[in-house]
C-alpha cells in the first residue's frame, strides 16, 4: 500500500528524515514509534503530500505522490483519512459539518444525503449518536478525538493516518480510542499508519511496529518482536529509561 524509499527532509540545517525506507502492507496497521520531535509527524505529512521531500520517493497505491500534480493529489487525498493530534475541528462548524466536511466540499451529493448516509452512520460507529448539532466547544477532549475519528472515516478511505491518537486524553479514554482504532480497522478493512510515543497504545493497535531514530527506521517487527528486541535504543525507549544511547 505504501512504499517509501530514501526519503530525506531537512528544515534549514536540521536533518529530520535521513534516507528513510519503509513498507506498509495493504490491510495492516503500522505504528511508528519514537521520541517527541524525532520526525514522526513530518513523515505522516509526507505520506499525505502536505510536505515535499528534499529527495526520495513515496508510493501510495503504486503512485509516486512526489510527482503528482495538484488535481491528482487532491483525488488521492479523498481516499486518505487523517486523525490529527489535536482533533483540528473547525470551531465555527457543527459536529455534523465537521464530520462531513470533505464530502460537503467536494462531493456532488446533497447535504441531506451526506448527513443521512455518512455523518450519522460514522458518528454512531464511534459511539456518538445524536451530537450532530453540537459545537466543538461543547465537547470533552475524548469526544473531540472521536469526532475527529468519525471525520477521518466519513469518506470511506482506503488509508487512515493517525497522528498521536491518544495524546491529550486520560488513560481510560486512551483505551477507548485504541479499541475504536482496532474495531474500525477490522470493520472497514483499511490500511492504517499511526505515529505515537505511547508504547502501550502501539502494542494495542499495531500489527507491526517501526522504530524511528535519528531520521531512519532502525527496526520493524510485530509487537512481540519489538518488545523482545536486542537493540538497546528500542529497549531504552520501550522501558522509558533515561540512561542509554538515546539522549
Amino acid at each position: 500500500m505504501i512504499k517509501i524509499r530514501n526519503l530525506r527532509k531537512s528544515f534549514g540545517e536540521h536533518l529530520i528524515l535521513d534516507n528513510l525506507n519503509l513498507d506498509v502492507r495493504r490491510g495492516e496497521t503500522m505504528v511508528i514509534i519514537g521520541r517527541s520531535g524525532c520526525g514522526k509527524s513530518v513523515l505522516l505529512k509526507h505520506i499525505v503530500g502536505i510536505l515535499k521531500p528534499d529527495r526520495g520517493e513515496i508510493f501510495v497505491n503504486g503512485e509516486n505522490i512526489v510527482n503528482l500534480d495538484r488535481k491528482r493529489l487532491s483525488e488521492l487525498r479523498m481516499k486518505i483519512g487523517v486523525l490529527f493530534q489535536e482533533g483540528a475541528l473547525f470551531d465555527s462548524l457543527t459536529v455534523g459539518e465537521n464530520v462531513g466536511f470533505l464530502l460537503l466540499e467536494h462531493s456532488k451529493k446533497s447535504r441531506r444525503e451526506i448527513f443521512e448516509k455518512y455523518v450519522r452512520e460514522k458518528l454512531a460507529m464511534v459511539g456518538l449518536s445524536g451530537v450532530e448539532d453540537l459545537r466543538p466547544a461543547e465537547l470533552s477532549g475524548g469526544m473531540k478525538k472521536r469526532v475527529g475519528l468519525a471525520r477521518a472515516i466519513c469518506a470511506n478511505p482506503e488509508l487512515i493516518l493517525y497522528d498521536e491518537p491518544t495524546t491529550g486524553v486520560d488513560p481510560i479514554m486512551a483505551a477507548v480510542i485504541n479499541d475504536l482504532i482496532r474495531k474500525l480497522h477490522n470493520q472497514l478493512k483499511v490500511t492504517s499508519v499511526a505515529v505515537t510515543h505511547d508504547i502501550k497504545s502501539a502494542y494495542k493497535i499495531a500489527d507491526r511496529i517501526a522504530m524511528l531514530y535519528q531520521g531512519k527506521i532502525i527496526e520493524v517487527g510485530t509487537p512481540r518482536e519489538i518488545k523482545n528486541s536486542s537493540n538497546p535504543v528500542i529497549q531504552q525507549f520501550i522501558k522509558g529509561e533515561k540512561e542509554g544511547p538515546i539522549k
